[in-house]
């Protein structure tokens, strides 16, 4: 028997999880009823047959240990699929940028003056005085502008960048190599036979020579580029709906295990569930949940506020709460926890990280197109903590950019940049 506060805390975890649950099987459904998630990559077949499978498990009272384990191998699953997708839209974001910059080979146009548009983009960057929305603007304007940097200083930059984890714990420093090596396309992509034309189009995208890519062959990428990120953008949020479910139900399958009962709102919420996952089973059209769906109104941030000051009360959660709250939070793809590892970073494994990842960089960076390696440094360079000392700084870097760059390249940081010093 857990203690009536935990008890409490199960409850309420429990209505939140049923009134997701409730608005995402009925937005998952639409969704695909509306042909929204149609994508040349997955029907999400398996996923589906799995969450139809556990809801109706949870939903008649059956769901035990056997449907929990099955949801959470179904979220691994998700989890491990987004993460190549992301790691899919990373790459893309390189290519992007090298195509965006040789656009302008194949259009008359002026190039902006220099000076000018620094100003500008100086004025954009410190209009508020708060910190990070100064960063987010500046990391912005550091994805898009061409990239004037000796291999020296940028390799000096990564490493003051590794430096301010140091003193503090592997993991997170391990985190933030691991996200550096990705946007580097330092590893190589995991192969499926599903992403197969995305492949292909990376294969394609690093044997290029841009230096000499004609205007049909151009197009065809740039065109081919779009629809790809398109088609893997639309299968990531597939995912998350799916992922959104999934992790409503392991919620609903741990409060079933603490013994919790059913209120008036879950038993709504019950009712939306059951004809949505018989509609599923049967293909018949679902009839309208509008009237149902509105009885929840307000339910969740009752709940939320009730949850919020049971949690401040409860010094140490039982493990199927804790990982409640987890499953509950804004992170849908948080995994689940390993020991965290504590050891510090010390001078040894920062250098040892750093100077490695700084070869492995600098081997690759000799083997790709000056174009991409451009477009690497500059997304590495806007994923990094802040680079400069002063605003003088980063005014003269700017300026430096767009003045010492090719007109082409002017021209596509004019087109690129504008429009975001517009909509501010």
């Amino acid at each position: 028997m857990i203690e009536d506060r935990q008890m409490r805390l199960a409850e309420e975890y429990r209505k939140l999880a049923y009134a997701r649950f409730a608005y995402h099987y009925f937005a998952l459904y639409e969704s695909l009823d509306e042909g929204y998630m149609e994508n040349p990559y997955t029907d999400y077949a398996g996923e589906l047959d799995v969450l139809n499978r556990s809801a109706a498990a949870l939903l008649s009272g059956r769901g035990g240990k056997e449907t929990l384990d099955e949801l959470k191998t179904l979220r691994r699953s998700n989890i491990r699929q987004v993460e190549l997708l992301t790691a899919y839209t990373d790459s893309l974001r390189i290519y992007e940028y090298v195509l965006n910059r040789i656009e302008f080979r194949f259009e008359e146009a002026d190039a902006a003056d220099a000076r000018e548009l620094a100003q500008d983009v100086f004025q954009f960057i410190f209009q508020d005085k708060d910190n990070p929305m100064i960063y987010d603007r500046l990391s912005l304007v550091l994805s898009q502008l061409p990239v004037r940097m000796t291999k020296a200083r940028f390799a000096d930059l990564i490493r003051a960048s590794f430096s301010v984890y140091k003193g503090g714990t592997r993991e997170s420093f391990d985190a933030f190599a691991a996200y550096l090596r990705q946007i580097a396309m330092l590893d190589p992509l995991e192969e499926k036979p599903e992403f197969r034309d995305i492949s292909a189009f990376f294969d394609r995208c690093g044997k290029t020579d841009y230096r000499t890519i004609g205007h049909q062959e151009f197009h065809q990428m740039q065109d081919e580029l779009v629809e790809i990120a398109h088609a893997v953008e639309v299968c990531a949020d597939g995912y998350m709906q799916i992922q959104e479910l999934c992790n409503v139900c392991v919620v609903i399958a741990l409060t079933d295990g603490l013994g919790c009962p059913d209120s008036g709102e879950i038993s709504v919420c019950r009712a939306i569930c059951r004809e949505i996952n018989e509609s599923f089973a049967s293909g018949r059209e679902l009839k309208e949940m509008e009237e149902l769906l509105a009885k929840l109104e307000g339910v969740q941030e009752r709940n939320l506020e009730r949850i919020t000051r049971l949690e401040s009360r409860i010094e140490e959660k039982i493990p199927a709460l804790a990982e409640c709250e987890r499953l509950m939070g804004s992170s849908i793809f948080a995994e689940e926890p390993d020991e965290p590892d504590e050891r510090t970073v010390d001078d040894a494994y920062f250098l040892d990280v750093s100077e490695r990842f700084i070869a492995e960089l600098s081997e690759r960076m000799r083997e790709r197109p000056k174009q991409v390696n451009r477009a690497v440094m500059a997304l590495i360079l806007s994923n990094i903590p802040n680079v400069f000392s002063s605003q003088e700084e980063i005014y003269e870097y700017i300026l430096y950019a767009l003045s010492s760059a090719s007109p082409e390249e002017q021209k596509a940081s004019e087109a690129l940049l504008v429009p975001i010093l517009a909509e501010d």
